[in-house]
């Protein structure tokens, strides 16, 4: 399979696999894309959504908290939209960009960030800032990062696929390199 690197939306990345024959390095699973896409392994299973803060200002554990915010930032997408309204959040700006995101957070322009805390840490992190810059809430929202394929993608190679990763796991390779992203 030819990689190529491209940072998506999850809309894009879901139309992506819709087209067909493609691999998505990570992608949220739930229940509405199981039986929608093939899933080769799970990357991140213990990973959900949360409220992501600067430490200096107050944590934020719960939606009914959020409300009381005037700005949430959040990914572009109708999942976050509707997770977000149900609960009663409607003070949020969406941008499809979780790079821009990071940043909008740390220059203040959110109160908080409704992110998965791995994506937040991740961006956080890349923008050359301090882990403790950052407070999460509790995770509110389970969210399990997956190695996702295309439902046309052929039998034999999202096995092989399959098989390959499960090996990384049983060998401690998949744990060496989840220890140099946390």
């Amino acid at each position: 399979i030819p990689f190529v690197a491209e940072g998506q939306s999850p809309l894009r990345i879901a139309e992506s696999l819709d087209a067909g024959n493609t691999v998505a390095i990570y992608f949220i699973r739930n229940p509405e894309r199981e039986t929608r896409f093939a899933w080769i392994g799970g990357l991140i299973e213990d990973d959900g959504f949360a409220f992501i803060t600067l430490a200096s200002n107050p944590k934020v554990d719960s939606f009914e908290q959020a409300k009381s915010l005037k700005s949430i930032g959040a990914i572009s997408s109708d999942a976050v939209r509707n997770i977000l309204t149900s609960n009663g959040v409607t003070t949020f700006d969406l941008t499809p960009s979780a790079v821009s995101n990071a940043k909008k957070l740390l220059a203040g322009r959110f109160d908080a960030w409704f992110s998965t805390i791995t994506v937040a840490r991740y961006w956080i992190k890349q923008e050359g800032v301090e882990a403790n810059t950052i407070s999460v809430g509790k995770t509110l929202v389970p969210a399990a990062g997956w190695i996702t394929a295309s439902k046309s993608l052929p039998a034999e190679t999202l096995s092989k696929l399959q098989t390959a990763f499960a090996a990384s796991k049983s060998d401690g390779r998949y744990e060496a390199f989840r220890a140099k992203i946390k």
